[in-house]
């Protein structure tokens, strides 16, 4: 055994080396990429948007004035309302309108979804684009 160990030291030396980087590699990924046990798309089905909280976001929206269109979807687990105006309106109008919009969503929904309201003009405008953002844990959006 010893003369097989001094005659092949090198190769044992560089299988040791292999080893021990595999090991780490191993690792750093398991701490950086396999432990987060997050699923974007984990709970969706059980948290479906219905058409009516659809509908009811829409029409709360109308109440704006110079809207062009609205559109309410989800994405993994964002429900995004994007409003295009044809021209502006008052910020404070469309920050209201945004507040007014969680109160149309089922509250198991809100607690589930972040929320995303996108604002745009048709033209160019000096107020506009905004984002507003709303994390499932807090109250109002963030702008």
């Amino acid at each position: 055994m010893k003369k097989f160990l001094k005659k092949n030291k090198k190769i044992i030396t560089l299988l040791t080396v292999v080893v021990i980087v595999a090991v780490i590699f191993t690792l750093i990924y398991k701490i950086f990429f396999g432990l987060s046990g997050s699923n974007r798309y984990e709970g969706i089905k059980d948290h479906e948007l219905s058409k009516k909280e659809i509908s009811e976001v829409k029409k709360i929206v109308k109440e704006l004035e110079n809207v062009k269109s609205t559109k309410v979807y989800t994405s993994s687990k964002i429900i995004k309302i994007f409003v295009t105006l044809d021209s502006d309106v008052e910020f404070d109008k469309v920050k209201d309108v945004a507040t007014k919009t969680i109160s149309k969503i089922d509250k198991e929904n809100l607690s589930f979804y972040d929320l995303e309201f996108f604002v745009e003009t048709k033209d160019d405008s000096q107020v506009y684009p905004k984002i507003g953002y709303k994390h499932k844990s807090s109250e109002n959006f963030v702008w």
